[in-house]
């Protein structure tokens, strides 16, 4: 039986510790996030710490913002139960993903550590800030 998630929202890229409280609870207890009420199906595995038969420590998966059904389920006695719109996943804020162009006086040094889209992402802002001061010199 799962009694409460606490807390009961979070940000949809996962990754933050709520409890579950409830009873019966074992080490065999799994959770999941956005399962079917009725078949238990198409939730999203959460990494699980028992602490005791009432309590579990759960880290959150990603999820699509909305509020979703929490379900845990014993693999031992193969016994399940959904809390139904146990938590909500909040839309990402800051609205462009927290990414942002700056112009860059010099291209970027490919020996830096960076990813294969934040490369692209500087050369971008590189380039852009090429074309930029081209058009302030012409006039344009």
């Amino acid at each position: 039986m799962i009694a409460s998630v606490a807390p009961s929202s979070g940000k949809s890229d996962g990754g933050e510790s709520v409890t579950v409280h409830g009873a019966n609870f074992s080490a065999a207890t799994h959770v999941s996030f956005g399962a079917d009420a009725d078949t238990g199906a198409g939730g999203i595995a959460a990494a699980v710490t028992f602490i005791d038969s009432g309590t579990l420590e759960v880290l959150t998966p990603g999820h699509a913002a909305g509020t979703i059904n929490v379900m845990a389920s014993d693999a031992d006695t193969g016994q399940a139960v959904v809390a139904l719109a146990a938590f909500a996943y909040a839309a990402p804020s800051g609205g462009g993903g927290g990414c942002s162009i700056a112009p860059l006086a010099s291209p970027p040094d490919p020996r830096d550590a960076v990813s294969s889209s934040g490369w692209i992402a500087l050369v971008l802002a590189w380039q852009w800030n090429r074309s930029r001061k081209k058009r302030a010199a012409s006039g344009v």
